[in-house]
């Protein structure tokens, strides 16, 4: 009888103990809150326009620094900064912004930033936790790809500039379809990654090239369909209209290239929309 007795609490004993590590699976698994120590994470990839640069103060006025308040009420309800106790209750969101001013397509591979992406979506999208994930992804590269047409279409004829275009834009398309499949083959088939097209940066009248303004329409709308052509061969990735936003002259400072406070605005309401889709 003693040793029926003992085999049963045993018995107990072990179910208690499975119990509890089932319930520290589940927890581990990603049913719990986010913490202080593991938050999960937006982050943001590309060139200048991410970075911010434009903006009066790129940590706040920067499309990238509104949108995250956007991204963070999606996912973390209720905890964003500003709500009362965000950070001593643990629940919040981490910004990691790798852009890099003047990047291109093919410098975001060869330089670097491509690979940094991969490694911190690797870490923390492929461990054994998924309360850290990184959440949200956004990728901003193309405007600088156009840069050597700027340069040269004021100068030659507009048949002439499209021809070169599509040569630009056929290098633009391979290195794109490269960095949107890793970096979902990194994050996972749940992380949203949402790719800005753009807008035609010369519309500002102080900006030298202004009077290129139309046939520099031509060629950001032949990139913007790149954009959508190669995004939609990537499962799960969403092209943000930046275009259709509408930045016109005065959203766009006089150095033909970056939006102002105005136009990151702009740009982070379409980010916004897009990811309440």
């Amino acid at each position: 009888m003693h040793l029926l007795n003992r085999r049963l609490s045993t018995l107990l004993t072990l179910g208690l103990a499975l119990g509890t590590l089932a319930v520290a699976a589940v927890l581990i698994g990603g049913n719990q809150p986010a913490t202080a120590e593991h938050p999960p994470e937006y982050l943001a990839i590309g060139d200048s326009v991410s970075v911010g640069i434009g903006a009066t103060d790129p940590e706040t006025t920067g499309f990238v620094a509104l949108f995250r308040k956007d991204v963070a009420a999606l996912v973390t309800p209720g905890q964003t900064d500003e709500a009362p106790g965000a950070q001593e209750n643990g629940a919040y969101l981490k910004l990691s912004n790798i852009a890099v001013r003047g990047e291109t397509a093919s410098t975001l591979i060869a330089d670097g930033q491509l690979s940094e992406a991969l490694e911190l979506l690797t870490t923390r999208n492929q461990n054994s936790s998924g309360v850290d994930d990184v959440e949200v992804i956004t990728l901003g590269v193309g405007g600088n790809d156009l840069k050597p047409l700027f340069e040269t279409c004021p100068f030659i004829s507009p048949e002439d500039c499209i021809l070169q275009a599509q040569v630009v834009l056929g290098t633009y398309a391979t290195n794109l379809g490269q960095i949107l499949g890793s970096i979902r083959a990194a994050a996972g088939p749940d992380a949203r990654i949402l790719v800005m097209n753009y807008y035609n940066p010369v519309l500002n009248p102080g900006c030298p090239l202004a009077g290129f303004a139309p046939l520099a329409d031509q060629i950001v709308v032949q990139l913007n369909g790149t954009i959508a052509a190669v995004s939609t061969a990537v499962p799960g990735t969403e092209v943000v209209n930046v275009y259709a936003a509408g930045l016109g002259p005065d959203d766009l400072q006089p150095d033909c290239l970056h939006p102002d406070d105005s136009g990151h605005a702009l740009i982070a309401q379409a980010f916004a929309a897009e990811l309440a889709n």
